[in-house]
């Protein structure tokens, strides 16, 4: 607590802040000179370079008593320098009594606060670090808000927002945006890192000086049709870092998107499948290139021994072994599943029962040899369908 007497003039010279008062009947501001009238509570405001403080004074019969310096300004300075007193090792006494002559080499809105330090037994601070079988790490700043999800004409420049709750005028804040073309890196191997290249945009305060944690940036590259991803970032000069959920933005009147159908046949059998719109002929051509909303349909054709079983893949929905109708919205990748139909008399596994095959059953019967055949009917002594025939039909 500082103590003026009545008609104190408390200069105000070294803080380079304008100042006014809320009650001029108690006390007048002149300048950097507040002088106090009458008595009674007073608050008096300060504007330093764009931020906000205030002083409470009580004008009393005798004294003006200053009760408390606080705003956004004087609260960022000491928590700030407070935490790096403490990371440093410092006890808790020995970061206060920092604190305070820092403060005072500064000079005004700073060196008017009143600090205290308070602790219930005496020269517990004095003894206690903050510290352990631990890391210490700074404080992360925060993307309290972002511009919210939108809908704009391709090739319209857009502004984007962020809100960063971390005043310290050394934080940088960008964006990372993910287009509808855009496609993951191949898988790498172990301690490899995939190559990643996104377009990215800066933001910056969007009043100069004055450090309210409001972040504007533009990005003007929408040319696709689709939905881009927008993430935030804010890094602190300690180099902390935090992210955003993305913001949508969805883009209309543009370019469509050039993506990839691919076609894999899968099981145990053979088969072709073939497009519509022309441009897949797999076996031979399984991989096509469509434009985004382009909507493809599959048509599946086994081989003579074999069965068609069904369609799969991610985001597929073709129930069934009929033709399979693909919206194209991206790269995407189709599975076709063709099983093999078994021929009881085809003990070689050739796909076909001829007179091969009764050659070798007949060895098989006189003892002469087990090899070549089929397994199920190597284990069921080649008479698999129990009509005392050695496997033709």
């Amino acid at each position: 607590m500082v103590n003026y007497t009545d008609g104190t003039v408390i200069d105000l010279s070294a803080a380079q802040a304008t100042w006014t008062s809320s009650d001029e009947v108690k006390v007048t501001v002149s300048g950097n000179a507040v002088s106090g009238i009458a008595a009674g509570p007073v608050t008096i405001f300060a504007n330093y370079g764009g931020q906000m403080a205030k002083t409470e004074l009580d004008i009393g019969a005798l004294t003006v008593q200053k009760k408390q310096t606080y705003g956004n300004m004087i609260l960022v300075s000491f928590l700030q320098f407070f935490m790096d007193q403490v990371y440093g090792g410092n006890t808790f006494r020995q970061s206060y009594q920092n604190i305070v002559q820092k403060l005072a080499n500064i000079g005004s809105p700073y060196s008017m606060m009143a600090l205290q330090l308070k602790e219930g037994q005496a020269n517990t601070l004095a003894l206690t670090r903050l510290g352990g079988n631990f890391a210490i790490a700074g404080l992360l700043p925060e993307i309290k808000s972002r511009t919210p999800d939108i809908s704009i004409t391709a090739n319209t420049p857009q502004t984007f927002t962020a809100n960063v709750d971390e005043l310290t005028g050394k934080t940088r804040v960008w964006a990372v945006v993910t287009p509808p073309d855009y496609v993951a890196p191949a898988v790498v191997g172990d301690l490899e890192a995939p190559q990643v290249a996104l377009p990215t945009f800066d933001l910056t305060d969007e009043v100069s000086g004055v450090i309210d944690g409001i972040y504007t940036g533009t990005y003007d590259d929408f040319r696709y049709n689709g939905v881009y991803r927008v993430v935030f970032y804010a890094r602190t000069a300690d180099g902390l870092v935090v992210d955003s959920p993305p913001t949508l933005v969805t883009v209309t009147g543009g370019q469509n998107v050039a993506v990839s159908l691919t076609v894999t046949i899968t099981g145990t059998g053979g088969g072709t499948v073939t497009s519509y719109p022309a441009g897949i002929d797999c076996g031979t051509d399984c991989t096509e290139t469509y434009t985004t909303a382009t909507t493809v349909t599959l048509k599946a054709a086994p081989d003579n021994n074999a069965d068609f079983a069904g369609w799969s893949g991610t985001g597929i929905a073709c129930p069934g072994t009929g033709a399979c109708t693909v919206p194209v919205d991206g790269t995407m990748s189709v599975k076709a599943d063709f099983n093999r139909i078994i021929l009881k008399g085809d003990l070689n596994n050739d796909g076909a029962a001829t007179l091969a095959d009764a050659i070798l059953a007949l060895k098989v019967i006189a003892g002469q040899t087990q090899v070549g055949i089929r397994a199920d009917y190597a284990a069921s002594g080649t008479d698999v369908d129990g009509d005392n025939k050695i496997g033709l039909q």
